[in-house]
């Protein structure tokens, strides 16, 4: 018999995984972290016990980067995804609450309450998310307000 004039229709390639898996969604602008640029010990990044102070100390910036870079990285990660998702996921991927319990009724808004405290200049930390004044202010930073 004839060789097959054709070649067997190839099996499409499964879809890569997402780094949210739904209903979570990427918040794309929360802060995943914070990383040195230069290399420190024991780690560059905030989620592996890297450190504002390591990092100023090795002549340093300490520079927060958004879910949406760390995606990216995962992304690009090859084998070590699993490590990245047990750091990220659980910030950046969230099942977006409906607008009414986002916000409070006007009668229960105090709008002189403080939201919280922020590391000027650069809000590189914010006291909603762990960051507080001793960090901020070994960091040069002053905590304000808002």
């Amino acid at each position: 018999s004839a060789p097959p004039s054709a070649l067997p229709p190839s099996t499409p390639s499964p879809a890569p995984p997402d780094f949210c898996i739904p209903p979570a969604s990427l918040q794309e602008t929360l802060v995943a972290g914070y990383s040195c640029t230069v290399p420190i010990i024991p780690s560059r990044d905030s989620n592996w016990g890297g450190t504002v102070t390591a990092c100023s100390a090795a002549g340093g910036q300490w520079i927060a980067y958004t879910c949406t870079i760390a995606r990216q990285f995962w992304q690009q990660s090859g084998d070590n995804k699993s490590s990245l998702e047990a750091a990220w996921t659980t910030t950046c991927c969230q099942t977006t609450p409906q607008l009414s319990s986002l916000l409070c009724d006007d009668d229960d808004l105090n709008p002189s309450a403080r939201g919280g405290f922020a590391c000027l200049p650069g809000h590189t930390e914010d006291s909603n998310s762990g960051g507080t004044q001793r960090s901020c202010e070994l960091s040069g930073g002053t905590w304000t307000a808002y």
